[in-house]
């Protein structure tokens, strides 16, 4: 059974590319491609978006343009790209302090067989209990 819209007649006819009309009907691409092609049948819900789309363009002046971004997608934008710039600041401080404990850890890698060897800081050579033992 042939729709009496043909979505590609409708498309053609309002001058969109395959992306614009599937963005318009909240479809993929390829799934308007799969209709234009009689790969997939029209459901009604798509009829009546597509009428509604009609609807609209004969509303307005003489084309239908579809907007890049709308104005709230390109503030949400603007604040995903500040968000964005926040964490790899914040990133590259992580980054930086890592590599401060780590070389701090280095340092005290190095420095303890020296201290081990000494008898430092263990409590046993020189404390009390060893002398009085002695």
């Amino acid at each position: 059974m042939q729709n009496s819209l043909s979505l590609l007649e409708v498309r053609q006819s309002l001058n969109l590319t395959q992306v614009q009309m599937a963005d318009m009907l909240d479809i993929t691409p390829e799934y308007v491609s799969m209709i234009e092609n009689n790969k997939k049948k029209t459901s009604a819900k798509l009829l009546n978006k597509l009428g509604l789309i009609l609807e609209q363009s004969e509303k307005r002046p003489s084309s239908v343009t579809v907007p890049a971004a709308c104005p709230m997608c390109a503030a949400k934008d603007k604040e995903l790209n500040q968000s964005m710039k926040i964490i790899e600041m914040q990133a590259k401080t992580i980054a930086d302090l890592t590599c401060i404990v780590k070389n701090i850890k280095e340092d005290n890698d190095l420095n303890e067989p020296v201290a081990r060897a000494s008898g430092a800081g263990n409590g046993l050579k020189n404390s009390p209990v060893n002398k009085k033992g002695a």
